[in-house]
């Protein structure tokens, strides 16, 4: 990973191997906001986002986190870091520069308190969802988010089980919106997936979607970390 990915204090995960998928997830450093804007490896359209965050821990988060993408997609590509340019689309949301001399590469970030994790494809669109199991969420709690047919499955699971299987659909689903690029103009409750196993309904594509999800431990902290990816592109099995 070399400097950058060690001041980043970044880990490689296992998860979404089996899409294809190249996965890290990276715990933000303390540290002043001024000193990584100048040492970051940010484009000047970048920096100026960066500037228009209103929290100083908003700012380091996004610096500290598109840094460490394009050390990835260097190292993933055996380019420079600095070769790679990110832009906004239509919808708002950060994406690859078109470049004739770099390979076509797809990425999805996600925040939860101090960590990020970030996922990588050279094959297809991608998603993925972070978020801290700091406290116990049922069903009825976030119904607003699930389809009726997710809720109905939901509470055939025990009540001890139903907080862990509620979060990874959860996941799944936030997942499911950013792979699509539609992100939050995507109302969750419209569409459904499987709770176990993972595995999107919609009949347009219910054959070609893929999700891996996983528990993760970092710092004393428990999160669900789930991957959403084309099928087609899958190596392997996925959960």
């Amino acid at each position: 990973m070399g400097k950058l990915g060690a001041m980043h204090n970044s880990m490689k995960h296992h998860v979404g191997a089996s899409l294809g998928a190249y996965v890290s997830v990276l715990h933000h450093q303390p540290t002043r906001y001024a000193d990584w804007e100048s040492a970051s490896l940010l484009g000047e359209t970048e920096r100026q986002y960066a500037r228009s965050l209103s929290s100083t821990a908003a700012k380091c988060r996004f610096t500290q986190s598109h840094s460490c993408l394009k050390q990835l997609l260097a190292d993933a590509t055996e380019t420079s870091p600095q070769e790679w340019q990110l832009v906004k689309d239509a919808r708002g949301c950060w994406k690859c520069a078109q470049s004739n001399t770099l390979p076509k590469m797809y990425f999805s970030l996600s925040h939860s308190h101090q960590v990020t994790a970030i996922a990588l494809s050279r094959e297809a669109p991608i998603g993925i969802d972070i978020e801290l199991q700091a406290h116990k969420i049922y069903p009825e709690q976030v119904a607003a988010a699930f389809h009726v047919n997710e809720l109905k499955s939901l509470s055939k699971f025990s009540v001890i089980d139903q907080p862990t299987q509620t979060l990874k659909l959860w996941t799944a689903k936030e997942a499911y919106t950013k792979l699509t690029g539609l992100g939050p103009f995507l109302e969750p409750s419209t569409f459904e997936i499987s709770v176990d196993p993972l595995r999107i309904k919609i009949p347009s594509s219910q054959n070609k979607i893929g999700f891996d999800s996983t528990e993760l431990f970092l710092n004393g902290h428990s999160y669900r970390l789930t991957v959403a990816a084309t099928k087609s592109k899958m190596r392997g099995d996925y959960v």
